[in-house]
């Protein structure tokens, strides 16, 4: 510590002006990081005039900064202060007030630590010992430190929460999505909710791997989803129809036919309903016309997506019977036809086989209502 004396120029002032600014040692701090603020130096003055503070030196250099204002003491690259062995930065720091300057010199000492970056893999094997997220790890890993303050304000999944956070929220830091349902955290309402938001019948966003999901019962049917996908059934719909199959229940009930001839579309006189099953549609009634059916005959077609968890498809009618007639005619799909549910419409060119000869009809179905 030196401690200067200035006398003022007055010759009517006694008054012995100073400047005083020890040497200190920090505590031992146990782990630090960008931005703490780790002390303040302190000078003072018999007048308390103001102090403006700056670093001459350091070793190693770049490690902290300091206010010019108040002294305090600022990490800016927590790499250097942060070792598998105790660490000291070592100052030289000038104070000035009041024309006179002195300088102190001010020791930081950090304690070691064996994982630096609290990830889990200690640094003596870890290529990156201040990256808390690397290496990658899997979702169900759980050897990090959580006290560890490197790691606790990193963002190991990328979801745009911090670690720590994830920990207080009970949700998963290793996992963007951690209920499972396809939504990840940084926008899923209910983070730990794998059943919300609801989702429709065929959706395949989901992980099938993950814990939460597994052991939920989404379609609320006393059946969990792990146990649906092995049944291969579907764990949004409460019905049995398999897994991936399209809910048909889209053209459950009375139905709109009509006959496409030329460009014009014709209504076929009803009336005509349709009953759901697992990916096929029921029709009942004379989607043809044919106008003398003693009972109303009976067509099924069945609908399957062009790939999962989209909204349209192929539309197949195999080979049956068309029972308007002795010996009954038969129809089938001339080509697939195509359904979309965002317009409820199924679109399909029949081909019918009726004494002897072959005629081709093409049909849209659309709800009634």
């Amino acid at each position: 510590m030196t401690t200067i004396i200035i006398l003022s120029c007055n010759k009517d002032d006694d008054n012995v002006i100073t400047l005083t600014f020890p040497d200190f040692v920090t505590k031992k701090f146990s782990m630090v990081i960008s931005g703490d603020i780790l002390g303040s130096v302190r000078a003072s003055t018999s007048n308390n005039a103001n102090i403006n503070y700056a670093i001459i030196s350091q070793q190693p250099s770049g490690a902290v900064r300091i206010n010019p204002n108040n002294g305090d003491l600022i990490v800016e690259d927590f790499t250097l202060l942060n070792s598998n062995t105790d660490t000291s930065v070592v100052l030289e720091v000038r104070a000035s007030a009041n024309g006179l300057v002195e300088t102190a010199t001010i020791t930081i000492q950090v304690e070691g630590v064996e994982d630096i970056d609290g990830d889990g893999v200690l640094d003596t094997i870890d290529s990156d010992i201040y990256n808390p997220c690397s290496p990658d790890q899997n979702q169900d890993f759980t050897d990090y430190n959580p006290n560890n303050r490197i790691w606790k304000i990193s963002d190991c999944d990328a979801d745009q929460i911090s670690n720590g956070d994830e920990i207080s929220e009970g949700t998963n830091p290793y996992n963007a999505d951690s209920d499972g349902d396809g939504i990840n955290d940084n926008i899923d309402p209910e983070r730990l909710n794998p059943c919300f938001p609801e989702q429709f019948p065929g959706y395949a966003n989901y992980d099938p791997i993950n814990p939460l999901w597994l052991d939920a019962d989404c379609d609320q049917d006393g059946v969990i989803n792990s146990t649906e996908l092995m049944d291969g059934t579907d764990p949004y719909t409460n019905s049995d129809c398999p897994l991936y199959y399209i809910n048909t229940s889209i053209w459950e009930g009375s139905l709109k036919v009509q006959t496409l001839i030329g460009n014009e579309l014709f209504d076929v006189l009803g009336p005509i309903t349709g009953n759901a099953e697992c990916g096929e549609l029921v029709l009942i009634g004379d989607i043809l016309s044919f106008g003398d059916c003693e009972n109303p005959p009976t067509t099924t077609i069945k609908l399957e997506q062009f790939v999962p968890n989209v909204k349209e498809g192929r539309v197949i009618v195999e080979s049956q019977n068309y029972d308007c007639t002795t010996p009954p005619d038969i129809i089938n799909s001339l080509v697939d036809g195509t359904y979309t549910e965002e317009s409820k419409t199924i679109r399909v060119k029949l081909q019918i086989m009726s004494s002897g000869f072959t005629f081709t009809s093409e049909i849209l179905i659309t709800p009634l209502n």
